[in-house]
């Protein structure tokens, strides 16, 4: 535990507050410059961060099987894994790990685009 949980919501945070207007915004304009370039790079960190802290929550137990059931005897699942908050809470699965891949496949195309 190197850097508190704290710090890494903050970091998402700010990094979808900037990436999701920049991108937009950008490609309205047809203005592909230095903000327009940042904000794909900040598509890139915020998938990375949520495909590890998903997978390694995952691949050490933490997860609920495919029908949403807790198989750990302390009950200690991860129960709330997305950036939707309180109010759209989501149970981490095998379901979230192909939500992330999605995801990632969705940034490979705007990112060869933005990038390309």
């Amino acid at each position: 535990r190197c850097v508190p949980s704290w710090v890494i919501g903050v970091f998402f945070i700010i990094v979808e507050f900037y990436t999701g207007p920049a991108m937009i915004m950008g490609s309205l304009a047809a203005d592909y410059g230095v903000f327009f370039l940042l904000s794909g790079v900040g598509a890139w960190l915020d998938i990375f961060g949520y495909v590890v802290l998903s997978l390694s929550a995952y691949l050490r137990g933490y997860a609920f099987s495919w029908r949403l059931k807790c198989a750990r005897q302390d009950g200690k699942c991860v129960a709330n894994c997305t950036c939707f908050g309180v109010y759209g809470s989501q149970k981490l699965s095998v379901w979230v790990l192909l939500q992330d891949v999605f995801v990632l496949t969705e940034t490979v195309f705007v990112s060869a685009r933005i990038f390309g």
